[in-house]
């Protein structure tokens, strides 16, 4: 592997293919990877969109969410 290649791999979180299955999950992640809403969202959906993964965080390849009080609580599938 090439030094560029490691840093990505570094920079960019890995996450369970379990999550990218379900749509609600799929854009979250997406934005949390890419800083920005799919291309296929209109400017209001994308604003809302943003707002809401503020809370969300990929941590050891699964998805979180912080509550009020700073705690990480797992996102559960079913």
């Amino acid at each position: 592997m090439s030094e560029n290649t490691i840093e990505e791999e570094r920079d960019t979180p890995r996450i369970s293919q379990k999550f990218l299955d379900f749509v609600w999950y799929a854009s979250i992640i997406f934005v949390l990877k890419n800083l920005q809403a799919p291309p296929k969202y209109s400017k209001t959906k994308a604003r809302f969109l943003k707002l809401k993964v503020a809370k969300f965080f990929i941590v050891n390849g699964l998805l979180y969410w912080k509550d009020l009080g700073g705690i990480l609580l797992s996102c559960l599938i079913e």
